[in-house]
């Protein structure tokens, strides 16, 4: 005898073509509403609707392993891409992708098109992951100068730290590689002993080699040049007998995000404020 279901077509049209609706429909309504999902769309991350669906298969509900990239597609065609939601749900589907070359340009996404994301930090380092089992160093160490310049509070910071010392010292790189290295095991906290031993294996290269200058990244080289232009421009206003007027210490505000909920603009504007950036929240929505 086929089980009973609680969907109608009313709610079905809430749901994009394809197998994942199909999925919902067979797994989720035979105990409850659809709208008992559909309500819940752009509220959950994909690591809670991960849990949620892992306890309904506890209680019954079936679902196979192989139809998680279905839901993950799924989920990512009913979301608004312009919500924090969506970035979650590129990042997992790029985890869950079958290719590399998949996976790399939804993380792309996610770094490019959400950089103030709690994912965009994760996406960063798996590109240099992506790019070490390519044999591409060079780009693995772009993503791993950023990623530790981006993400100052990151449980990964002592892995990605420990990678880039690595890769500097394979690239001949060696100042670059101990500036990683003193700074990686000043983050790595010292009850992580097996990283703090694997960190200090490098430690001997070092002992000649100035470690407290930033070498080796797109934002030191940019930082060379305005000291350039910099020293340039003191140079011809020495050569300038006329004072000049001193210019007026003006402040611009830059809108850099827009959201529905002021719940999501506030956890935007925390994760800024980690990053020292001076900001506030302007709007009328609750």
């Amino acid at each position: 005898m086929a089980a009973a279901t609680f969907a109608d077509a009313s709610q079905t049209s809430e749901l994009p073509e394809g197998p994942g609706r199909t999925m919902l429909m067979t797994a989720c309504t035979t105990c409850h509403e659809l709208k008992e999902i559909t309500k819940f769309r752009g509220f959950y991350t994909r690591d809670e609707w991960r849990d949620i669906v892992t306890t309904m298969v506890k209680y019954g509900a079936v679902v196979k392993e192989d139809d998680v990239p279905v839901l993950v597609d799924s989920v990512i065609a009913a979301t608004n891409p312009d919500t924090p939601v969506y970035a979650d749900a590129l990042y997992w589907r790029a985890a869950l992708a079958a290719s590399s070359i998949d996976a790399e340009l939804d993380y792309k996404r996610v770094v490019v098109e959400f950089p103030l994301s709690e994912r965009a930090g994760d996406a960063l380092f798996q590109l240099a992951q992506l790019e070490i089992t390519r044999g591409d160093r060079a780009a693995a160490i772009t993503h791993l100068d950023r990623f530790l310049l981006e993400n100052p509070a990151s449980d990964d910071r002592g892995r990605a730290g420990l990678m880039l010392v690595r890769l500097a010292f394979d690239q001949n790189e060696p100042q670059h590689a101990c500036v990683a290295l003193r700074r990686a095991l000043q983050d790595v906290p010292a009850t992580e002993v097996e990283l703090h031993n694997q960190l200090d294996y490098f430690s001997p290269r070092c002992v000649n080699v100035d470690s407290t200058r930033a070498v080796g990244t797109a934002h030191t080289a940019a930082s060379r040049d305005s000291a350039r232009r910099d020293s340039a421009a003191t140079t011809t206003a020495r050569r300038d007998t006329t004072p000049a007027p001193r210019a007026s210490k003006a402040r611009y505000t830059l809108q850099v995000a827009a959201y529905g909920s002021k719940a999501d603009a506030d956890a935007l504007a925390k994760r800024l404020k980690a990053r020292g950036v001076d900001v506030r929240v302007a709007g009328t929505a609750r």
